[in-house]
C-alpha cells in the first residue's frame, strides 16, 4: 500500500544529511580557486587551474581511503565511523591553522 506521507517524512529527514555531505565541497572549491589562481602569474592560471583540481581529485580518494581504513581498523559499523570522521576532524583542524598562516591582502575595496 503506497503511503506518501512515509516518503514525505524520508524526504525530510534526508534532506539536511544531503546538504551537510554537499556543502563541504562546494564551499571549499571557490576559495582555494581563488587564493591559487589570485597568486598565479596571468600566463600560469590555465595550468594552476588543472593542477589544482588534480590536488582536489587526489584529497576527495585519501579521504575516501582514510575513511575507509580507519572505520576498518576499529571494526566497522557505527563506532568505526565515528572514529574516522573524527580523524576528519583533526586533519581539518589542522589544515585551518596552515590557513591561518596565509599571507593576509590589503583591502581591495575603492570608495567612490
Amino acid at each position: 500500500m503506497f503511503k506518501p506521507y512515509l516518503i514525505l517524512a524520508l524526504i525530510l529527514l534526508s534532506a539536511p544529511q544531503a546538504f551537510a555531505l554537499t556543502m563541504p565541497a562546494a564551499v571549499l572549491g571557490a576559495p582555494l580557486r581563488y587564493i591559487v589562481l589570485e597568486e598565479a602569474r596571468s600566463e600560469d592560471r590555465a595550468s594552476t587551474q588543472g593542477l589544482l583540481n588534480i590536488f582536489l581529485a587526489v584529497g576527495q580518494l585519501s579521504g575516501a581511503a582514510i575513511v575507509g581504513a580507519v572505520a576498518t581498523s576499529v571494526g566497522g559499523g557505527t563506532v568505526g565511523y565515528q572514529n574516522a570522521i573524527g580523524v576528519l576532524a583533526v586533519i581539518t583542524f589542522l589544515m585551518c591553522m596552515v590557513a591561518l598562516l596565509l599571507k593576509r591582502r590589503a583591502s581591495s575595496v575603492v570608495v567612490t
